[in-house]
């Protein structure tokens, strides 16, 4: 199993050590990954983190007045999507395999660089509305 951060565990390791890993969800304020053989992950959040997360979408110029303040949630925020997403795109070793080798190809210079329209005609995908 690929573990994108070390906040991560397994349900065996989870569920001996809950309490313990909610009071971190709480202190640290990041998503604790927990992982199922088979199935992809599961994030253990706190739940004021959620709600500032919804409070930030809802309100995205709330930060207006504190321009440096909005500027270091919206980092913080963007920092643990990207956590996230490379922890759902790593829950599978084949794909985990398959990023690795593409990330590998365009290292030595072997990838191929296309706009998203390309992208999009190359594979049949519609725009979105």
């Amino acid at each position: 199993m690929t573990r994108a951060t070390s906040s991560s565990y397994t349900e065996s390791e989870a569920r001996e050590r809950l309490s313990i890993l909610m009071d971190q969800a709480i202190d640290s304020r990041e998503p604790i990954l927990i992982y199922q053989r088979g199935k992809e992950p599961v994030a253990l959040v706190a739940a004021a983190e959620i709600a500032d997360w919804l409070e930030t979408a809802a309100y995205p110029g709330k930060y207006a007045e504190d321009e440096d303040a909005g500027d270091a949630e919206h980092d913080r925020l963007a920092r643990l999507l990207d956590d996230l997403v490379t922890a759902y795109l790593l829950c599978s070793p084949e794909n985990s395999q398959r990023l690795l080798e593409a990330s590998n190809r365009v290292a030595a210079g072997k990838g191929e660089s296309l706009s998203v329209e390309q992208l999009r005609d190359r594979f049949g995908i519609p725009e979105s509305e």
